[in-house]
């Protein structure tokens, strides 16, 4: 769809992409694109996404620092999502332990495994799938989150270390910073390139007002969808300068991810 676009058109507004939020980054870390993320024109995100990672109740692990040691299997689904890219990459740069078991059909089906301790639990998951497919292991205190992937703290989650907390050194930091960044932009809206700036005004400044609208707000709550909007200014900025991370960190993390592959 994003090649699509990129290429084709039409450049003139009428048509809005709405990519998976690693499509940002996707040219560093994969082939097969055929664009420039710094062309597109980004309109805005809907919201933050805060990723975690946690374990079931019964699992003895009680930090994320024991991850340097003891090994916890992680249920996903297939390379390329954040269950697996997440927990790869802290493997590669902080040392954990992560085991992840791949080819799940998606994360009800991981749920499952999880209650049934074929696996011990995820290594990167919104917290808002969690709190919206199993509130009541949050109620019951059925999991125990020991770390979140967002470059800073959730607001819901104070208490919980970020992995950029736990880097050693500024590599390491940035390293993780390039593959976490998708989590400020958690649903992202982009233009094509060439739309003229009198169309792309109106549309980022249509977009700021519908996530402040009363009624936009209150639909979001009926489906326990969070919104913490990133203007389009803001989250072009941030591509841009993910766009520009040394090409040494950049085949640091794709080495890392290609273990999946």
């Amino acid at each position: 769809m994003t090649n699509q676009l990129y290429a084709l058109g039409p450049k003139d507004g009428t048509v809005i992409g709405v990519p998976i939020n690693g499509i940002p980054t996707a040219p560093l870390l994969q082939s097969g694109t055929l664009f420039d993320p710094t062309r597109l024109i980004w309109i805005g995100s809907t919201n933050r996404e805060a990723y975690v990672a946690f374990v079931w109740h019964t699992v003895p692990v009680e930090s994320i620092a024991e991850l340097a040691s003891k090994e916890v299997v992680v249920g996903a689904t297939t390379p390329g999502t954040t269950m697996v890219d997440f927990p790869l990459l802290v493997n590669a740069v902080l040392g954990f332990k992560f085991k992840i078991v791949r080819g799940y059909q998606g994360t009800p089906q991981i749920n499952l495994a999880t209650e049934r301790s074929e696996a011990q639990g995820m290594g990167g998951l919104g917290w808002a799938s969690v709190k919206a497919q199993t509130p009541h292991w949050i109620s019951e205190k059925k999991i125990r989150v020991l770390a979140q992937y967002g470059l800073e703290r959730s607001a819901e989650l104070p208490a919980v270390s970020t992995m950029l907390e736990l880097a050693k050194a500024p590599a390491d930091r940035q390293a993780m910073r390039m593959l976490f960044a998708r989590t400020e932009y958690g649903r992202p809206y982009f233009l094509p390139p060439d739309v003229p700036a009198e169309r792309v005004t109106a549309l980022r400044r249509a977009f700021d007002a519908t996530m402040k609208d009363p009624a936009f707000i209150a639909e979001a709550g009926k489906l326990q969808f969070d919104v913490d909007p990133l203007t389009g200014e803001r989250v072009q900025a941030l591509v841009d300068e993910l766009a520009a991370t040394p090409s040494d960190v950049v085949s640091r993390v794709r080495a890392a991810l290609e273990v999946a592959q």
